[in-house]
């Protein structure tokens, strides 16, 4: 398995991704390695500050700000989706890998 840092390659728009925390996600004092910082995330593309000033005035994302887009206290242009309602700034991860397939094991018998 590859690990990718974000300064290098980031992964495809929506793709998801075994990601690195660079903050503590949750408690675990048996975790001595930090195994605990690595989740399943969705890479989500969007607008830099740069991007957005570029935009047409009648387009509305020039007024809607989104989860991945830079602003506020997300400091790049894109997030990570977690299962359920939570969400990860930019700047929340520094390394990634591509999930593996599970070749035949997920094929109906």
């Amino acid at each position: 398995m590859t690990v990718n840092k974000i300064t290098d390659k980031l992964p495809e728009n929506n793709q998801y991704v075994l990601a690195h925390l660079t903050l503590d996600n949750w408690g675990d004092d048996d975790d001595l390695v930090g195994n605990r910082y690595w989740v399943v995330v969705k890479f989500r593309k969007g607008l830099s500050k740069i991007d957005r000033e570029a935009l047409c005035v009648s387009n509305p994302r020039k007024r809607i700000k989104e989860c991945p887009d830079e602003a506020d206290n997300n400091l790049k242009p894109y997030c990570w989706d977690s299962f359920g309602p939570s969400q990860y700034y930019g700047q929340d991860v520094d390394l990634w890998c591509e999930l593996p397939g599970l070749g035949g094991l997920n094929d109906e018998s």
